[in-house]
């Protein structure tokens, strides 16, 4: 599926600004833990009269029983009395599940059936039908499965008593999906260090979903609504929600040696009436990680062909003013350029005094990192109550 450009008078619809940003190193900068930092971004809310609105999307599960779920790392900048600015929803492990805040800060707990319900819509996928299928394939070649590698209700991840017939059920698994009509793919892949099982996947635009499957959905309703769309990440495991290339449905064209040179101009105009912007957090990191600078290379190349769609900004320091805010508002006003926002009203820094400082909150981010509507887009649409 890609974005198609939607042709409507637009002139007194919503203009929502709304970012989806990767979590650590993104929304959660270690230089950048306090509350000047996070109130920042309802700032930006109130000068655009609030319409402004915030998703998480992060490769953390919400919880995962070792400390290291979103929900961990979030209580814990909740424990050092920070301020933080008003979330809609968090998107976790890569591309899954959605889940609420709350109107007190909460975050529902339960999977919001609205996201699940688009991804059946869109590949067939449903997680409970699959695994009771699963669970008989394995019956009938008298196995057992196990569904405890598993990472999301996207990402199955199974083992067998029975190693030898891991290919035969992945052949059946596969067999399965063609005679339901539902987009999945199983693999004999490695699960764990030194154990095989077999890798299942709903596929969306032939590939597993990724942090860019709530993008399309959330780019749909923007045209429709005269809305913009913000995304930000800092790694590679952002490069799919970072691809502009991507939401014209040319995946394919991920690096420097992948821009083709004929047909580009196409491309680009194509790009360009795209409700969406793009900021790339760059650290020290990319210095020093072949892969993770080939990809800000791709970011830097992107910025080239579309500067009113990309930003590249570095990690905000301790007490410096907010650049991944103030990337979205240089974004906002390019894309709303007949609409200036109103000014946002003036507030005294503030200081927060928690235990050892900055160093305390470090501490959190380091121990926790690992490898995002409101009421979501989809309730004006799919009008299901959640799981």
């Amino acid at each position: 599926m890609r974005v198609s450009v939607v042709q409507n008078n637009l002139t007194f619809k919503s203009k929502d600004v709304v970012l989806y940003s990767d979590f650590d190193g993104t929304f959660l900068q270690p230089g950048a833990i306090n509350n000047d930092y996070f109130q920042a971004f309802d700032e930006f809310r109130r000068e655009r009269d609030g319409k402004f609105k915030i998703f998480i999307t992060t490769g953390r599960r919400l919880q995962d029983g070792f400390g290291h779920g979103f929900l961990d790392a979030y209580e814990n900048l909740k424990s050092q009395n920070l301020d933080l600015p008003k979330l809609e929803g968090v998107i976790t492990a890569g591309g899954g599940d959605m889940f609420c805040f709350k109107q007190n800060g909460e975050i529902d707990s339960t999977p919001h059936a609205g996201k699940r319900a688009l991804v059946k819509t869109k590949t067939g996928w449903d997680v409970d039908f699959v695994l009771e299928n699963l669970r008989n394939i394995a019956q009938n070649l008298k196995t057992g499965l196990d569904t405890s590698y598993s990472r999301g209700f996207h990402r199955l991840a199974l083992s067998l008593d029975e190693p030898m017939l891991l290919e035969e059920f992945a052949d059946e698994a596969e067999r399965f999906f063609e005679q339901n009509q539902i987009s999945a793919q199983a693999k004999v892949r490695e699960i764990a260090p030194l154990k095989e099982g077999v890798k299942i996947a709903p596929l969306f635009m032939g590939h597993r979903i990724h942090k860019d499957f709530d993008i399309f959905a959330a780019l749909e309703k923007a045209q429709r609504e005269n809305d913009f769309i913000v995304v930000a990440g800092n790694e590679t495991n952002d490069k799919e929600l970072l691809n502009l290339f991507n939401y014209i449905g040319e995946r394919k064209i991920n690096s420097c040696e992948k821009i083709p040179k004929s047909g580009l101009e196409g491309l680009v105009e194509r790009i360009n009436k795209l409700p969406i912007g793009v900021v790339f957090v760059d650290s020290p990191v990319s210095e020093v990680s072949s892969k993770l600078s080939a990809f800000k290379k791709f970011i830097e190349a992107q910025q080239k062909l579309f500067p009113d769609k990309v930003r590249i900004v570095k990690l905000t320091e301790s007490g410096g003013e907010n650049s991944l805010v103030q990337a979205t508002r240089e974004l906002t006003k390019k894309y709303f350029a007949d609409t200036p926002p109103q000014a946002a009203p003036t507030k005294p820094p503030t200081v927060v005094k928690t235990g050892n400082g900055k160093y305390v909150a470090l501490g959190v981010i380091l121990g926790l990192t690992a490898g995002g509507a409101g009421v979501y887009y989809l309730k004006k649409h799919i009008q299901t109550k959640k799981d």
